[in-house]
């Protein structure tokens, strides 16, 4: 049967033959092809079916382009049980801190991961998502691992809203910055061979790696940087759920899971910080920096001197390796 809401949105990207995470193992049949997201592609006695709204075929071709049916699965903003699983020692409390660990604002219910170290407007900050952090708002205080049984790491900083009351346009992108102290934080310089521009918008095949709190370290590519799609904002209180549509948005490869939300996502070549990991399904997705710039300001990558004693001052590892190498110690 089928299903009128199955498309959850569209993009523009390379057209693979193949189910590997690594872009090596798959054969890139088109370079630029439309691409139409679904919640699953639609079997029937004709077998798997390219359906739009109307349940009509999707052509192979639009406007000259071929058109690549992509299942991603339902997508929804919601924190997550802070006792469900999670990757060896992210929900356990760990000093120094470390992006990627679990973390929890003062009057959420559900927890997240402790994202990227950034510098925002002077202030040193952690991101994670406004979905972990909601209802909490500017000057609660945020936890690790939890509240209950962890310690405060910082406070709300910025943290707009994703949408109005009861509106579904969203009005800003799902972030929050949580102000801290550095010298808690493992140091996550870039290294002194790498280029000035720390932040990088992403491309197309960019190879990239995410740290989360309940996948780890998972590796993928980007499949598309210019995704809109809908999401569904779980609503508490009785009130209904909002689906709304955000973009554009980087859609990626790697594994994740519920409370990977507010994990970085890294460019491996250049250990840059290129997306903000906020939902997933088959396939992740993530906020571009320039739509964090657009909600909460410009910012720059944070290199703290948190680790003298912890990390070796000789070598010139980038923020990923070193995170490598401190969370597998763990």
């Amino acid at each position: 049967a089928y299903d009128p809401d199955n498309i959850v949105g569209m993009g523009h990207g390379p057209k693979l033959r193949g189910d590997d995470n690594r872009l090596t193992d798959n054969e890139i049949v088109a370079d630029d092809a439309i691409q139409v997201f679904v919640e699953r592609k639609v079997s029937s006695r004709a077998g798997v079916q390219r359906l739009d709204r109307e349940g009509r075929l999707l052509p192979e071709q639009w406007d000259g382009r071929p058109v690549d049916v992509i299942p991603i699965g339902h997508l929804s903003l919601d924190a997550y049980d802070p006792t469900a699983n999670a990757y060896p020692h992210r929900r356990e409390t760990v000093d120094p801190l470390v992006p990627g660990i679990q973390i929890q604002a003062e009057q959420s219910e559900g927890v997240g991961c402790a994202g990227p170290l950034v510098e925002l407007d002077g202030t040193p900050a952690m991101l994670t998502n406004r979905h972990v952090a909601r209802p909490s708002d500017v000057g609660d205080a945020v936890y690790h691992p939890t509240k209950d049984d962890g310690r405060k790491i910082g406070e709300i900083i910025a943290s707009p809203p994703i949408v109005v009351d009861d509106e579904t346009e969203p009005v800003g992108a799902d972030v929050t910055a949580v102000e801290i102290n550095p010298s808690e934080w493992l140091s996550q310089p870039l290294g002194d061979d790498q280029p000035d521009g720390v932040v990088w918008e992403p491309e197309k095949y960019d190879a990239v790696t995410k740290s989360g709190r309940t996948t780890g370290i998972t590796e993928g590519f980007t499949l598309s940087t210019d995704a809109e799609l809908e999401l569904t904002i779980e609503q508490r209180e009785e009130k209904d759920d909002i689906t709304t549509e955000f973009g554009p948005l980087l859609v990626y490869t790697a594994a994740s899971a519920g409370g990977d939300s507010g994990s970085a996502v890294i460019h491996d070549e250049r250990s840059a910080f290129t997306g903000l990991h906020f939902a997933g399904g088959a396939l992740a997705v993530a906020i571009r920096p320039d739509q964090i710039r657009a909600s909460i300001g410009e910012f720059t990558m944070l290199d703290t001197d948190a680790t003298a004693d912890t990390a070796d001052p000789d070598e010139s590892h980038g923020m990923l390796k070193r995170v490598h190498r401190w969370l597998r110690h763990l």
